[in-house]
């Protein structure tokens, strides 16, 4: 009797899910520059009232955001594809 499961070498490759767990690896990647950015601002505000972030930092984590959001696009285009394959 099977329990149903297939062995790893017998599964085909799915390109469309191998670019969403990359396209999700990369965003989390990405997300740890303006984490830490943003608890090291939490701290110093925590520490100083009139403390602002310096602007080289926030436009840089500006930066880094937008290129997630952009990440996060291609994130519902592979998993609407994803959907739809085969094509």
């Amino acid at each position: 009797m099977s329990s149903g499961a297939k062995k790893a070498g017998l599964l085909p490759i799915q390109p469309l899910l191998l670019g969403k767990d990359g396209d999700l690896l990369l965003i989390g990647l990405l997300s740890i520059g303006p984490t830490v950015m943003f608890v090291r601002w939490h701290k110093q505000s925590a520490a100083n009232t009139t403390f602002t972030p310096p602007l080289n930092e926030l436009q840089k984590s500006k930066n880094f955001i937008r290129v997630e959001l952009v990440l996060v696009g291609f994130l519902f285009v592979f998993a609407a594809a994803m959907a739809r394959w085969p094509f």
